[in-house]
């Protein structure tokens, strides 16, 4: 149960945190992370940020804790396990990686595209519940990221809604998270190009054919390295 363990959210959160902010291109030092994340999950503390993207990566990693925590609670209460995030919490996530909102109406249940995407996330909240497997996992998520993605679901926050997501649901299921280590921080341009080949590759193919790409399964073994990565590192500091 590492996900009660202040520390795998803090380290965890820091190495996850750093990697996203670089990927944006904004400097930040490691122990200074750390500290941010102390500061909130240990001493309760507000932070003010000079940042704006800063404050949005930290805040939705915060955001994720929050629904892990909730959604266990629920597990305990009811003394089975069963994914207890609503649309609602998706939304405030969402929210916090998108302060402008464009596309918040997506989860307002106002029209048939907001409805089929509502339904497509209660559907992979069923469907994340069942399954046994961290292939399994990748295989299924896969398929509502890129399909959003290449949908533009939640404008230039689609990318980052999906990662944060993906995030909460592995710790909830007590996989590895999918993170990069800081140190190896170059390996996420191999998974950048695996996804750029991977939608050449689909271009103008119907979803059923999308495994006909070899790098279909490519990002799904990358994935699956990080996670198991990440989990053994856990699993060494943080497993109580």
């Amino acid at each position: 149960m590492y996900y009660t363990n202040n520390n795998f959210w803090i380290i965890g959160g820091a190495d996850f945190c750093w990697s996203i902010l670089r990927s944006m291109r904004v400097k930040m030092n490691l122990k200074d992370l750390n500290l941010i994340l102390k500061e909130i999950i240990e001493n309760n503390k507000e932070i003010e940020f000079r940042n704006k993207k800063l404050k949005m990566v930290i805040n939705a990693w915060i955001e994720v804790r929050r629904l892990i925590l909730i959604s266990k609670k629920h597990d305990e209460v009811k003394s089975r396990e069963n994914w207890n995030v609503r649309v609602e919490d998706l939304k405030t996530l969402y929210l916090i990686l998108e302060p402008n909102g464009q596309f918040w109406r997506t989860f307002e249940f106002e029209s048939p595209d907001s409805l089929n995407v509502v339904k497509e996330m209660e559907d992979l909240k069923e469907q994340i519940y069942l399954i046994k497997d961290l292939k399994s996992f990748f295989e299924t998520i896969s398929y509502f990221y890129h399909r959003n993605y290449l949908e533009g679901t939640f404008g230039k926050a689609t990318s980052l809604f999906f990662i944060f997501l993906m995030q909460a649901m592995l710790i909830y299921k007590g996989y590895g998270p999918m993170i990069v280590f800081p140190k190896n921080f170059k390996e996420l341009e191999i998974l950048g190009n695996y996804q750029n080949n991977f939608y050449m590759d689909i271009a103008g193919l119907s979803e059923i054919k999308w495994k006909r790409s070899e790098y279909f399964y490519k990002i799904i073994d990358f994935w699956i390295e990080k996670s198991e990565n990440y989990l053994n590192f856990i699993e060494k500091n943080y497993i109580e």
